[in-house]
């Protein structure tokens, strides 16, 4: 992976004397030098790790007897996409194999899934035989269900999950927010423009947040709705929708 030979050696050189104590009893043994893997919590390891697996991964990507967008990878989960798994699954599988020989690592045949699509019962049973794995419905990586279809994604993840308000506050933060403010920077600003006026006539989110907090003043000016006195608090210096325009901070209350 060409990462030159002084890189090499500072590896080599910080776990040229490593050695560790163990714990049991609440008694410390004596130091005992580490001739085989890494001491538990080193934060070296999992970048070595991840490093070493890139080999592997490398090898799969670069195979020309692999048709499909080969892999992606997250530490050791990894996902191998194949357009043609008949043909490439005993590639794959020599190829892992292969490193495993080397790297002392090999593949966790009951965790180990098939997700097929548009193959038919026979072809399916073929690569079951082939690729000695399970063939499912569905596979989860990396906590998500993964389907056939895009249209259950859904279904399967978020439909049943049992979030509280703050829980249901982290999803919108994580996955529809980002997906929004992409939104706004790709779009370009003159869309929001009438149809007349050379753009699309797409609403502006803004504005409709504006005037969703404006409305509230009219309401007060009029006081049509006697009931906005219980509910603001007609003692109280602003009432709850004030949240939505001031931060939290103390307000002093003159006796």
């Amino acid at each position: 992976m060409n990462f030159g030979e002084n890189f090499i050696k500072w590896i080599r050189a910080i776990y040229a004397t490593q050695s560790a104590q163990l714990t049991i009893n609440r008694e410390v043994s004596q130091e005992f030098p580490v001739q085989k893997g890494k001491r538990q919590g080193c934060p070296l390891s999992p970048l070595l790790f991840i490093l070493a697996l890139e080999v592997k991964n490398r090898a799969i990507r670069q195979e020309t007897n692999i048709e499909g967008r080969r892999l992606r990878a997250f530490a050791d989960d990894t996902v191998i996409i194949l357009k043609d798994p008949n043909e490439s699954i005993e590639t794959v599988k020599l190829l892992i194999e292969t490193f495993g020989k080397v790297a002392g690592l090999k593949i966790n045949e009951k965790k180990t899934k098939i997700l097929v699509k548009n193959m038919k019962q026979k072809e399916q049973e073929d690569l079951g035989r082939k690729s000695g794995f399970d063939i499912e419905k569905k596979v989860k990586y990396l906590g998500v269900w993964l389907t056939k279809q895009n249209l259950a994604l859904y279904q399967n993840n978020y439909v049943k999950l049992c979030l509280s308000l703050l829980g249901r506050i982290s999803v919108l933060k994580m996955n529809v927010l980002p997906r929004m403010i992409f939104l706004f920077q790709s779009i370009p600003v003159i869309i929001n423009e009438e149809v007349f006026q050379g753009g699309l006539g797409l609403p502006n989110l803004k504005l409709y947040y504006t005037a969703c907090c404006l409305k509230w003043i009219a309401k007060w000016f009029w006081l049509r709705d006697k009931r906005l006195l219980q509910w603001e608090g007609f003692d109280l210096r602003y009432g709850w929708h004030g949240y939505l325009w001031y931060d939290k901070v103390d307000i002093p209350i003159n006796n």
